[in-house]
């Protein structure tokens, strides 16, 4: 989990950064918020996803483990 917070808490850092090169803007304190905010969600939406398959332990006889359905369904039915 320190790892997807730090890889997309550099991403944001990155793009913040060119934003506020490229445009001039400074960024108010809701734009912070949000960014923090959405930051958060992102971390614990890709650990739960990352982290749920080791709930379904797999031998390498056995078919592919449930988690790939519900995968599959919880991602692509979140756009519909």
């Amino acid at each position: 989990m320190v790892l997807i917070t730090v890889m997309l808490g550099s991403i944001v850092l990155v793009i913040t950064g060119l934003g506020l090169l490229l445009i001039g803007i400074v960024p108010g304190v809701e734009e912070i918020w949000r960014i923090l905010v959405y930051l958060v969600i992102s971390v614990v939406y890709i650990s739960f996803w990352l982290g749920w398959p080791s709930f379904f332990p797999s031998c390498s006889a056995a078919p592919p483990p449930p988690p790939w359905p519900l995968w599959r369904y919880g991602s692509f039915s979140l756009f519909l």
